[in-house]
């Protein structure tokens, strides 16, 4: 691509040494923004935030253009930058025909992630070679007003001042067996993994003697305890983690686990969808909708595959115990997987900071 701005284009490449970008939209830029910086560099990253609308301007003529920002970044990569943090939330109705006042803060991709998925958000496209693999770490804070990115950066920097990323505790939740899905024992191997390492869990395996409501209230009961981890396996739609309604998106209000909340890996389809002009979703609401539910989250944004799903968690859990960053994490774990595991590499979103870490 053309560049149109080079003096533009200078002043937001990363400099020499910096490890972690930020591409912010600028109703984000601020006091916020800047304790979370403050923090970040005290903990050694050298930080590089750049205005989304620079890069517009830097390499699509002032178009906002998604990609712009993957030019950016294959510029970035060459500077030696390893994490991305995209700050705004995306809209598929980016030019708002809907009439619902839809802002795109920080544009998504979109892809064909599986046979029956053609435009599926794809964050890690930002970050793909022609090997169809990512060369960095990227997460996204999916926040859509000053409030929301309040709350997210508050949770994620008391992520590590509570102690959560050292603690060591689970909530382990499984959905029904159905039409030869066993996502209890899916989640076996999770459970040995953790065991292995010291972890302590705790099981709420629906199965077709369980109450649902019962469960239900165990959840809330013990995500609100403040495990820091939070693993589901089963069916989901945007709104709710199991047609069971074992969690729903207007139960997360009530969880009270604030300054104690988890990473959160659901094995389901639409788990991180978040793009809709229409409502917060699931994942929007986990995030940044307060002070407690999940720090971050990762999976799949649309329909995805069970047994890729099953794989590539337990790959991402296994570097994340290593103590690779969250984002790193991800990364490894596609890359080592492969290209053929197109549903997994694509469809795979991290909402929430790309540098968090579990000691």
């Amino acid at each position: 691509m053309e560049i149109n701005d080079n003096v533009l284009r200078k002043t937001i490449r990363a400099t020499k040494g910096t490890k972690y970008v930020m591409i912010v939209h600028p109703l984000f830029m601020g006091a916020t923004l800047d304790r979370y910086v403050k923090q970040r560099e005290g903990e050694g990253w050298k930080i590089q935030v750049v205005n989304v609308e620079d890069i517009y301007a830097a390499y699509d003529n002032g178009m906002a253009t998604p990609v712009a920002i993957k030019a950016y970044l294959r510029n970035a990569r060459r500077s030696g930058v390893t994490h991305v943090q995209l700050v705004g939330a995306a809209s598929y109705d980016y030019h708002d025909y809907l009439g619902l006042g839809s802002v795109s803060f920080i544009p998504s991709l979109y892809a064909e992630s599986n046979e029956y998925i053609k435009y599926t958000p794809c964050d890690a496209c930002y970050v793909m070679g022609k090997n169809e693999l990512p060369f960095m770490a990227i997460g996204r804070w999916t926040v859509r007003t000053l409030e929301d990115f309040e709350n997210v950066v508050n949770k994620t920097l008391a992520w590590k001042n509570s102690g959560q990323e050292s603690s060591k505790t689970a909530l382990l939740i499984a959905d029904k067996a159905d039409r030869g899905y066993d996502f209890a024992q899916q989640l076996k191997s999770i459970s040995d993994k953790i065991e292995e390492n010291g972890w302590t869990h705790t099981e709420v395996y629906l199965d077709e003697s369980s109450n649902a409501a019962t469960a239900h209230d165990e959840i809330m009961s013990t995500f609100s305890e403040g495990p820091s981890l939070l693993v589901y396996n089963g069916h989901a739609a945007s709104s709710t983690w199991s047609f069971s309604r074992l969690l729903h998106q207007s139960d997360v209000t009530s969880i009270t686990n604030s300054g104690k909340t988890a990473i959160a890996l659901p094995f389901a389809c639409n788990a991180t969808f978040a793009d809709s002009p229409y409502i917060n979703t699931m994942a929007h609401q986990l995030l940044a909708a307060g002070e407690n539910g999940a720090v971050a989250i990762y999976g799949a944004a649309t329909m995805s595959s069970f047994g890729d799903n099953g794989v590539a968690m337990g790959k991402v859990l296994e570097n994340m115990i290593a103590g690779k960053t969250l984002g790193e994490a991800i990364k490894k774990a596609k890359r080592s997987l492969g290209a053929s595991y197109r549903d997994v590499i694509r469809n795979g979103n991290l909402l929430g900071d790309v540098t968090l870490e579990m000691k």
